[in-house]
């Protein structure tokens, strides 16, 4: 609806980094991410999460890499197939050397329920909706796949720091408008966002639901789309990422 709406500044999108992987793994999103849009600004960001039930026993990635290569075919929940949780997974799986069972939830709510429930032993999630269950001791979390850790999960490696040299996948949310938008208008819109973003009372309510704000430049948002555009579509190929 976005991509096709008058380019006048009225009609803005916010969306998540499946704008640039969705692409790839549908045949026919009705849109096409580079030429349909223009990046504005980039809002937020948050790691995908690799989470054990305690029941598991593992504390580590490298405890569970020796219990996976025990017991391959183990099962790990994420929030459907050909997402940014699904592609960490089965990333991970592909660089341990590891087979993992990917398991698809229509969504986040339900794979959170049965991974702490215990009926799945692994999750590959965003972090936001976990992070209580982890501060009462009702998950593990061994891994997220920012190249710096956040700030909200300070005691838990990136996946690079764990030893897997290259994995960083970085959900967020961005600003985009119709292709055709005035250069003026794109402008003004990324230098009023840029002063919302600094604001105090925007960045607790932000930091307090797990997300980094972000903000800067409209050329650095277009680079980390494009960067990520090309980033899934070479994994959906390497890991053979399919949607049934």
């Amino acid at each position: 609806m976005v991509a096709k709406s008058a380019p006048d500044g009225y009609t803005v999108l916010i969306a998540t980094d499946a704008i640039v992987s969705n692409p790839h793994t549908y045949r026919a999103p009705g849109y096409q991410t580079m030429r349909d849009f223009l990046p504005i600004v980039h809002l937020t960001r948050q790691p995908v999460v690799l989470a054990a039930h305690p029941s598991l026993g593992v504390n580590s990635v490298a405890e569970l890499v020796a219990v996976a290569k025990q017991k391959p075919g183990m099962g790990f929940a994420h929030s459907g197939a050909g997402s940014q949780q699904h592609m960490a997974g089965e990333w991970f799986a592909k660089l341990a050397g590891i087979q993992l069972t990917q398991i698809p939830y229509k969504g986040g709510g339900q794979a959170i329920t049965d991974l702490v429930g215990g009926q799945v032993p692994l999750g590959s999630l965003g972090s936001s909706p976990l992070i209580p269950h982890y501060k009462a001791g009702k998950l593990k979390l061994l891994a997220q796949s920012t190249r710096t850790r956040s700030a909200a999960l300070p005691d838990v490696p990136t996946y690079e720091e764990a030893g897997y040299k290259g994995l960083v996948i970085e959900q967020w949310l961005g600003v985009l408008v119709p292709a055709g938008t005035a250069v003026e208008i794109v402008t003004r819109l990324n230098t009023e966002i840029n002063k919302a973003l600094v604001d105090p009372v925007l960045r607790e309510r932000y930091q307090q639901a797990a997300l980094e704000p972000v903000g800067g430049t409209i050329e650095q948002f277009t680079k980390l789309i494009r960067d990520d555009y090309e980033k899934y579509g070479r994994l959906v190929k390497d890991l053979n990422i399919r949607i049934e």
